[in-house]
């Protein structure tokens, strides 16, 4: 809505908000350093910890398929409205 729609919406929060799109062709690295906010967090976990993760992201497969539009970098820095991200 307010990527699209921008004029009808003043203010953002977003809970969580889903970056699915990060977790295709294996970004999996910088969606966890992201989310833990640690540049390198992926690759300091053991090896058998990113293998997990790695297995988990491929079970996404039919929820990234659900996605039938992608938000990307580039149309988030199109958002201007004040936006706060609840962790």
């Amino acid at each position: 809505m307010a990527y699209q729609h921008p004029q009808l919406v003043r203010t953002l929060v977003l809970g969580e908000p889903p970056v699915m799109s990060l977790l295709e062709n294996n970004l999996i690295a910088i969606f966890l350093d992201g989310v833990i906010r640690k540049e390198g967090f992926f690759y300091q976990l053991p090896y058998r910890a990113r293998a997990v993760l790695m297995d988990n992201v491929k079970s996404l497969g039919g929820e990234l398929a659900s996605v039938s539009q992608r938000f990307t970098i580039e149309d988030a820095q199109k958002v201007t409205m004040p936006t706060l991200l609840v962790k």
